[in-house]
């Protein structure tokens, strides 16, 4: 177990999401393939519903 000290006067900042880089087509295209390679790979752990909600999640953090 590790214990991660917080800075109280400078708390972090929330992530901030981009949901509109979503409406790409690759975009879409990408996170779906990532999706089906994931739960190709890791089947017995990650479903392919649950690779791609985390896929597009991504995806929108690090729209840039």
């Amino acid at each position: 177990m590790t214990i991660t000290l917080q800075d109280i006067e400078h708390p972090p900042q929330a992530a901030i999401a981009d949901w509109t880089v979503l409406a790409e087509p690759q975009v879409d295209s990408v996170c779906r393939a990532v999706a089906r390679g994931f739960s190709r790979d890791y089947g017995l752990t990650l479903e392919y519903e649950d690779a791609l909600q985390e896929a597009v999640i991504i995806a929108a953090e690090r729209a840039a």
